[in-house]
């Protein structure tokens, strides 16, 4: 029995369709957030190289998961091909292995979180990015490897999830510490030299870091939290069945959260960068900002409280004239 079933073999039902009706719609909208979410990226190189293209492949990779399930449930409420089809088989298997593969690229960007903070003093201009494609590749050869076996009963389904959530645990534990020790790193070398250009370097990483790390603990707290929801909903499918109500509702909110995911890792990522959040902004609603930024300015005090002036022409002669005598 695959790791992953899906509520695909359930007859059709008003419930149902509700169910595959919103489910398509969360795709629908995860592909339009991770499109626009990877044309700002990577248009704005804010972040080191190598950790970009780790944050990409993460997203292409919920993006990969929520393409096998859409595709899996048009054929289904179209009738173009059974579950059970070849088509229908393989596209569940990729739809795991993607998956297995986001849960591995947490791991990854620790790994590489970890590297800048040990080569502090040279990985800012480092641009050496062929071994982080290498860990990309292995990963999903990996995960491959894993569903395989889970497919074939080489290994159980339960060992493979254990496997996902220790990493998943390892992964938000080196997080955690390594935002500590950047956040000490920093300071160390504010104070020992201040006008050194290579411990203002060291700096620049440090501070790199420390914002990389606080991003990633926030991602990975939410992804730990949708992990939760997902193990309890699948332990809930496998042992009520496809036939009962709790069943296909546990089963439901499994595909939902899976399906969250392709939009919610972008929003996250976007929102704790500034930078990236307003170019998104502004691509989004153009004219909006310049509404914003274009338009006479108001004088305030100097507590941002806005004055009323008469005649703010006169008023601003009568302040420089007597600024002259």
């Amino acid at each position: 029995m695959p790791v992953i079933i899906g509520i695909l073999r359930m007859e059709n039902s008003p419930m149902m369709v509700a169910f595959w009706a919103t489910e398509l719609l969360f795709h629908a909208a995860g592909f339009l957030v991770a499109a626009l979410f990877l044309l700002n990226f990577f248009q704005y190189p804010l972040f080191h190289l190598n950790f970009r293209l780790l944050i990409a492949n993460l997203t292409l990779c919920t993006v990969f998961t929520s393409i096998c399930r859409f595709t899996m449930l048009v054929g289904k409420i179209g009738e173009l091909f059974a579950s059970n089809s070849f088509l229908g088989f393989w596209l569940q298997i990729l739809r795991d292995v993607c998956m297995y593969a986001a849960g591995f690229h947490l791991t990854l960007l620790s790994i590489e979180r970890a590297t800048a903070t040990i080569k502090s003093r040279v990985y800012e201009k480092s641009r050496g990015f062929v071994w982080v494609l290498l860990l990309i590749v292995l990963t999903w050869a990996l995960s491959f490897v894993v569903i395989y076996c889970v497919q074939y009963s080489l290994v159980s389904p339960y060992i493979a999830l254990g496997i996902i959530v220790v990493v998943d645990g390892v992964a938000l534990a080196v997080m955690l510490v390594l935002f500590y020790v950047n956040h000490k790193m920093y300071h160390r070398v504010a104070s020992e030299a201040k006008h050194s250009t290579h411990s203002l370097s060291q700096r620049y990483q440090f501070s790199e870091n420390i914002f990389s790390s606080r991003l990633l603990k926030r991602l990975l707290l939410f992804l730990a939290g949708a992990s939760v929801i997902a193990i309890i909903s699948y332990f809930g499918f496998v042992f009520c069945g496809d036939q009962t109500t709790l069943g296909r509702v546990s089963g439901f909110v499994f595909d939902l959260t899976i399906a969250s995911l392709t939009s919610l890792v972008p929003i996250i990522i976007i929102a704790g960068t500034p930078r990236l959040r307003h170019s998104t902004f502004d691509r989004m609603c153009p004219q909006a900002v310049r509404s914003l930024t274009v338009g006479p300015a108001i004088p305030t005090d100097i507590n941002g409280n806005r004055l009323i002036i008469q005649d703010e022409t006169n008023v601003y002669f009568d302040q420089l004239k007597s600024s002259w005598n």
